[in-house]
Parts: structure tokens; sequence; C-alpha cells
């Protein structure tokens, strides 16, 4: 595939997920019922966090390649020291998701309901998607 296909198709998608966070915020001001009212808000939330990382996508395939006076700014220092600061930065936040995921473990002991054990498990799951992301594809441990 092309960049240039493989650009109209990630515009496309920036717009279909830029329109169904909108929508669903929309609908979200009508509805008083909390349980969908929540799941509205988790997808409008995805639908923002994906047309963020689509931008991100088609701000890479779009950037011109810096010229050379630019490339010889950024020193392998700088480099070096912005990934070493990223890292620190996700290791802490893994540390931080480590605590919240053993205080839901103990909030789906504590509840009996259903409901909140499945909202509970879900936030688990996504935090462990997390993890998974964040170790097996940003930094391996």
């Amino acid at each position: 595939m092309t960049n240039e296909r493989l650009i109209e198709l990630l515009e496309t998608q920036l717009t279909l997920e830029k329109e169904s966070a909108r929508a669903l915020r929309k609908e979200m001001k009508d509805i008083d019922h909390p349980g969908i009212k929540i799941l509205f808000e988790i997808c409008a939330a995805d639908s923002t966090k994906h047309a963020s990382m689509v931008q991100m996508l088609l701000d890479t395939l779009k950037k011109e390649k810096p010229s050379r006076e630019q490339a010889e700014e950024k020193t392998y220092l700088s480099t070096w020291k912005q990934r070493n600061q990223g890292l620190e930065a996700i290791k802490h936040h893994i540390e931080r998701e480590n605590k919240m995921i053993e205080l839901i473990k103990d909030e789906i002991v504590a509840t009996d309901d259903k409901t909140q054990k499945t909202i509970l498990k879900h936030i688990i799951e996504d935090e462990k998607r997390h993890h998974r992301i964040l170790k097996e594809e940003i930094w391996k441990f």
C-alpha cells in the first residue's frame, strides 16, 4: 500500500473517530441511566484516544525529512536523555498502575454487587492491557 493511500485511510478514520466522540457526548446529555451514560463516556474517550493515535500516525507519515541543519541540532545525547526520561516516566506509571490493580482486586473481593465487580474487572483488564503495551511494545523489560 502506498503512503498516499494509507494517509487517505487514516484521514477518513480520524474524521470518523472525532465524529463518533462528538455524537456520543451529545447523546449522553439526554440519558439519565448511569450505566448507559458511563458506557457512552467510555466509548467517547476511546474514540478520542484513537483519534490522537491516528493523528500521530498521520503527522509521522506527512512529516518531511529534516534539513541537514535540523538533523545536526538533535544530538545523540539529547535524544538519549529524552529516551531515558520517557522510560523513567513509564516505569513510575507502571508502578502506580500496579498499586491500582492491587487496590481494585481488593475492591472486587469487598463487593457482592455483580455490576460493580464487572466494572472493576473491566478497569483491571484495561490496566493489564496498558502494561502489556508499555512493557512488550514500548519498553522491553
